[in-house]
């Protein structure tokens, strides 16, 4: 069975960029742009893994929808990517249970890898 992935990324080339390599890697692939879309997206595709930008436009950060999708999917893995720091971003990441911080510019294959490990 094809693992889901949930991209939320504002930057619509890089979603689409990484939504489309990583269905060409066999994932089952959703996408969303904002926290809103995100929330309605996960709760209907039910995700294996989420893939979520730290900043993301509206009241929302990636950290909110990240919490909120995991308290309704307790087995979901979690990655946080930025262009900020890990550092910059712990205070707000506080207990979130993370499988991965992904620094931007991501390589998409580093991406893969880091999936692949948390799923088996």
């Amino acid at each position: 069975m094809k693992k889901r992935v949930l991209i939320v990324e504002d930057e619509t080339n890089a979603r689409m960029a990484m939504a489309e390599f990583l269905a060409m890697a066999g994932f089952e692939v959703y996408s969303a742009e904002d926290a809103v879309q995100a929330l309605e997206v996960g709760q209907g595709c039910r995700p294996d893994v989420l893939l979520c930008d730290y900043l993301l436009p509206g009241t929302m950060n990636g950290v909110e929808v990240a919490r909120r999708l995991h308290e309704a999917l307790p087995d979901l893995k979690v990655f946080i990517m930025s262009g900020l720091s890990r550092s910059d971003c712990d205070a707000a990441l506080g207990a979130l249970p993370l499988s991965g911080f992904l620094s931007k510019p991501l390589s998409l294959w580093k991406v893969r890898e880091h999936i692949n490990e948390v799923c088996g």
